[in-house]
């Protein structure tokens, strides 16, 4: 082959990459948006144009703001946080039509809705709607949002239970469904020495400080027995609050239960790979997932897991093997995980940590994710 023409088939490929559009509300500190904006460099990496869109302007959570410029991925805001449903809608339609996008993939229940709205005539883009969390009960709301996604190219269940639910209550999205589980970057959540002090257990949660999906209420009720039991420990939440007002009451109930002693809340930490190696053990006890992005990111750190058996959490956490399950409506058999691994000899706890480790470099790779996204987009 000449240079010539194999220029020529350079310069055609080149031409011929979509130009992909990233799809938010806002940047916030969240899973879907550290997803969402880690898609985004990998898509560049493989050579699209691709643009992160928002319309909200706040939050901007700077950690994924630099990671953006780093990869020289672009940021573009259609403010329309004053305004209402058919505004929000006319703001993506505005962002599709400013970055020339061939492909939206959005990201957030809410945002699929306004994205399929956004795209309807216009018959040259390609609409991929991701679902973040399991549906706990199939609500009206659910069928509402499942019927406006026939409209959709494809719809991407990040976790395997969802698309159980989907199969079984909606089956005419069966030839649009495809799950795609999280990814996690396995060369920034890695291990670190960390020292021990006084043999206290050092326990982590990193999620929003939520009542209904978050199980707060449950989980401060564990740690007030485990305090009684006597169990050395200090439990740290971080995270922001949703709604703004739950963690003032959270905090009263920390108050009322005596147990300010061994818990504190804390704010979002940029450096969450830092606060991941900074624990003993981790704990999920949310009441639903999707495919948790901090199971997933603090077993690369190769961290010790409990969790709720729900949802996907048994697939990731295999019981007495890489980490313990437990009842997330029972605060007792939260306390019985905790206590399962504080009798774990040292060689035990560290295999464990060498497997979690293992399980993120084999399963839960950038490759394979960006992979499978890739063959959606073209």
């Amino acid at each position: 082959m000449s240079l010539q023409s194999s220029g020529l088939i350079y310069k055609t490929l080149k031409f011929e990459m979509k130009k992909v559009l990233c799809l938010i509300d806002a940047l916030g500190s969240g899973g879907a948006e550290r997803q969402l904006v880690g898609l985004a460099g990998l898509l560049k990496n493989e050579g699209y144009d691709v643009t992160v869109g928002c319309y909200y302007s706040s939050p901007l959570f700077e950690g994924y703001i630099s990671h953006l410029q780093e990869k020289q991925v672009p940021l573009v805001i259609e403010d329309a946080s004053a305004k209402g449903f058919v505004g929000k809608v006319c703001a993506i339609r505005k962002l599709i039509k400013k970055t020339k996008a061939d492909v939206v993939i959005a990201y957030k229940e809410q945002v699929n809705i306004k994205a399929v709205l956004a795209c309807a005539f216009l018959g040259n883009v390609k609409l991929i709607v991701s679902q973040r969390n399991t549906y706990s009960n199939v609500s009206l709301r659910d069928k509402v949002c499942a019927n406006i996604y026939r409209f959709a190219d494809y719809v991407v269940p990040n976790s395997n239970s969802q698309t159980k639910v989907l199969a079984k209550h909606f089956p005419f999205l069966k030839d649009k469904v495809r799950t795609i589980t999280n990814f996690v970057d396995t060369n920034k959540f890695v291990p670190t020495e960390t020292s021990v002090e006084n043999d206290r257990l050092r326990l982590l949660t990193v999620a929003r400080i939520n009542v209904e999906q978050k199980n707060a209420e449950r989980y401060l009720k564990s740690l007030k027995i485990l305090k009684d039991k006597g169990v050395n420990f200090h439990a740290d939440w971080y995270g922001s609050p949703q709604p703004e007002n739950a963690q003032e009451m959270l905090e009263a109930m920390v108050d009322e239960l005596d147990i300010r002693d061994v818990f504190s809340f804390q704010k979002e930490e940029s450096n969450v790979a830092a606060v991941y190696n900074s624990c003993d053990l981790f704990c999920l006890p949310s009441l639903y997932e999707g495919f948790p992005n901090v199971i997933c990111e603090v077993m690369s750190c190769g961290k010790p897991v409990i969790c709720g058996n729900v949802c996907d959490n048994p697939d990731i956490v295999k019981d007495s093997v890489n980490g313990f399950t437990f009842n997330p409506k029972d605060e007792n058999d939260i306390v019985l995980a905790v206590e399962k691994f504080t009798r774990l000899s040292k060689e035990e706890r560290t295999n464990i940590s060498k497997r979690n480790r293992e399980v993120a470099l084999n399963k839960m790779s950038a490759a394979s994710f960006v992979s499978q996204m890739k063959k959606l987009i073209d």
